[in-house]
């Protein structure tokens, strides 16, 4: 009786196994199953739920692993739960597949993204030590100049276009490096760099275009319309090039000829985000009331479930455009999903100008500046912050606070000494008080810089 007893015992254990691991696979299967149709179909949510279910299984499937952190990446609004989620599917394909460099590609720009420069340089280290790759070198540089390690990114720069002259890349990060630091290696230029780019890469047209932007920025129109013209005659198959194509056009002023690029990508990838950017940057240029409406809702509209990212950009078009209750309706939405940042508090500022409440416009741009210097810091933030300072100075003195506005002002010279619009509000202000003498200061600094104003 006793053996019978185990006996029975034991065959229960084993079907109970079996059954559990039977009800596993099922599931896992199901998971791969609905997750892959989820996926491509765009949704994200659906498909990063049953493609873990399935990894939860079989966590080696490196295709799935991809597919995972591609949709966790897509999900609307992305939490730091989903950005944590990817960070790991891609660590989970280097260990599975060491030497995996299109992980570890998306991985490094991650971190880099984040702001995370000593992960990024890391990682980059470890996966180049196996095999070479001209990408993850240069993403290395950018760690490196995240870093703030100028002399080692310049040395890795110069390697790689030594090695992969075809990087037209690298040419453009090592001119910006050589411009901002122009101390650090006085014997370089940003020109030299681009010209170089061209000369080794004559059928690239993304070489002339980068090296567009740089005179245009220098204000030499002729020759940046020039390098347009040139890269409009070569391989154009890459939609990332041909809007970066179109961006410089619109720069230029070739608003129709920038249409003419931005409708064939849009004829080709309807839903990509950086077209619908580009697009509001012409509509921006054009200054039609009514085409930068019409902008702002095709765009809404197309994108669907990846219309957040577009808002901001929506929400600034509604603005100019005078559509301010559809600009309300979009902040709206953004706080729905608990997007609150110091650019929705901007443009609530900017609203409430439009509407002469210039004290509820002081209020937001106050929070919008708080908001950004609690944020971390770098290059990027600091722009934004001296943006909503300036903005909130011309409100407080809109709204009759002369004194608050030209204490702003004077924080924003002290901050940024090479804002010379900065320095010339502030004269206007203090020439309005009746103050000459710091008036007279501020526009002959001013007049120092630019003596032919």
């Amino acid at each position: 009786l006793a053996f019978v007893i185990v006996l029975g015992l034991v065959v229960l254990a084993v079907t109970a196994y079996g059954i559990r691991n039977w009800r596993r696979r099922h599931l896992a299967g199901q998971g791969l199953t609905n997750g892959t149709k989820a996926f491509e179909q765009g949704q994200w949510q659906q498909a990063a739920q049953g493609l873990g279910q399935y990894l939860a299984r079989v966590p080696d499937d490196v295709p799935v692993l991809f597919k995972y952190a591609e949709a966790q990446l897509n999900i609307r609004p992305l939490k730091q739960r989903n950005i944590n989620q990817a960070l790991a599917a891609y660590r989970d394909i280097l260990r599975y597949d060491k030497g995996n460099h299109e992980a570890a590609v998306k991985l490094v720009e991650m971190y880099i993204q984040m702001n995370l420069a000593g992960e990024a340089k890391l990682v980059a280290e470890q996966n180049l030590s196996g095999k070479d790759n001209p990408e993850l070198r240069t993403l290395l540089a950018v760690a490196q100049l995240q870093l703030k390690n100028y002399s080692d990114a310049y040395a890795q720069l110069q390697n790689i276009i030594k090695t992969f002259p075809e990087q037209v890349s690298a040419y453009k990060i090592i001119g910006r490096l050589v411009r901002q630091q122009p101390e650090t290696f006085p014997d370089s230029s940003e020109e030299f760099w681009l010209d170089e780019a061209v000369k080794n890469n004559p059928n690239a047209a993304e070489a002339y275009i980068q090296r567009a932007a740089f005179y245009t920025r220098k204000q030499r129109v002729k020759q940046a319309r020039e390098n347009l013209a040139k890269a409009q005659t070569l391989d154009m198959s890459d939609p990332v090039v041909r809007l970066r194509l179109a961006y410089e056009l619109i720069q230029t002023d070739r608003i129709d000829e920038a249409k003419k690029h931005l409708a064939r990508v849009q004829k080709a990838e309807p839903r990509n985000i950086i077209l619908w950017q580009t697009w509001a940057h012409w509509a921006q240029k054009n200054q039609d009331k009514n085409q930068i409406t019409n902008i702002a809702e095709e765009g809404l509209r197309i994108l669907g479930n990846k219309k957040l990212d577009f808002m901001p950009a929506a929400i600034d078009l509604f603005i100019q455009s005078d559509q301010l209750d559809r600009a309300l309706d979009c902040i709206a939405q953004m706080r729905q999903q608990e997007l609150t940042s110091a650019l929705l508090e901007y443009y609530e500022g900017l609203i409430a100008g439009k509407q002469k409440k210039h004290h509820t416009a002081a209020t937001h741009f106050r929070k919008a500046l708080a908001l950004a210097q609690s944020g971390p810091a770098d290059s990027q933030v600091d722009r934004e912050i001296a943006k909503y300072r300036l903005v909130l100075a011309n409100a407080l003195r809109d709204s009759g606070d002369s004194l608050a506005a030209v204490l702003q002002l004077r924080t924003l010279v002290s901050e940024n000494p090479q804002d010379m619009t900065a320095r010339l509000i502030l004269a206007r202000t203090l020439l309005a008080m009746g103050n000459w003498e710091n008036a007279a200061q501020q526009a002959m600094t001013v007049k120092e810089r630019y003596p032919n104003s």
